[in-house]
């Protein structure tokens, strides 16, 4: 175990200090393929969530923030998300979204794809979990741009998981038509899409047999 976190703590490492563009992708992959590999021991995701908790407090350094934002993101998008790691997902979720209110555009840019890369990558029996992240995201969020993102992410799960949130429609009406009288258009123009794609799952055709 402790050899696996020696090798954690050093990509991550590798990933903080990357100064181009392709290092950090790279090492955020490296990350990623790591993290998603045969990993028994809880200890390993367990530091990979507290070190990107970390770097995302860090107030002095943009690109700490922007490259821990990477890591994640890549963890997400990757092919195969292990099961070691699936449980560790749902708590990224909540750091990628309010870093969608950072005011560097470059780290609020990679928090909004990794949050809906997240969204993407959870299993669908794990939207009632990722749901109050997202609700609480919209319904405080500081800055317009991160009420969008959590409305992406609702979209999101409409394609990836339509069976279990047409089960979560109750909830999901008054978390989006708060959104719809926001007063910022681009919040309110993109809540009522959102409305309408949650309307559409009652009245999907395939859906109807699992509504009681």
């Amino acid at each position: 175990t402790q050899k696996s976190l020696n090798t954690l703590e050093e990509l991550l490492k590798t990933l903080s200090i990357s100064k181009a563009q392709d290092e950090a992708n790279s090492a955020a992959n490296n990350i990623a393929t790591f993290l998603n590999g045969p990993i028994e021991e809880q200890a390993i995701p367990a530091k990979a969530l507290e070190t990107f908790k970390k770097q995302l407090g860090n107030k002095k350094d943009a690109v700490i923030r922007e490259r821990a934002l990477e890591g994640i993101r890549a963890i997400a998008q990757h092919s195969t998300i292990s099961p070691a790691f699936e449980p560790y997902l749902i708590p990224l979720l909540p750091l990628a979204l309010s870093a969608v209110g950072d005011k560097m555009t470059s780290v609020k840019n990679v928090a909004q794809t990794a949050a809906t890369a997240i969204v993407k990558a959870i299993n669908p029996n794990a939207v009632k979990a990722a749901l109050p992240h997202i609700r609480t995201s919209i319904l405080t969020a500081q800055k317009w741009p991160e009420k969008m993102t959590g409305l992406d992410c609702i979209e999101s799960l409409v394609e990836t998981a339509p069976t279990q949130l047409t089960f979560l429609v109750p909830t999901l009406i008054p978390i989006v038509s708060e959104s719809m009288w926001d007063t910022k258009p681009e919040v309110k123009k993109k809540a009522y899409g959102t409305m309408e794609k949650i309307c559409k799952l009652i009245e999907n055709k395939d859906i109807e047999k699992f509504i009681p």
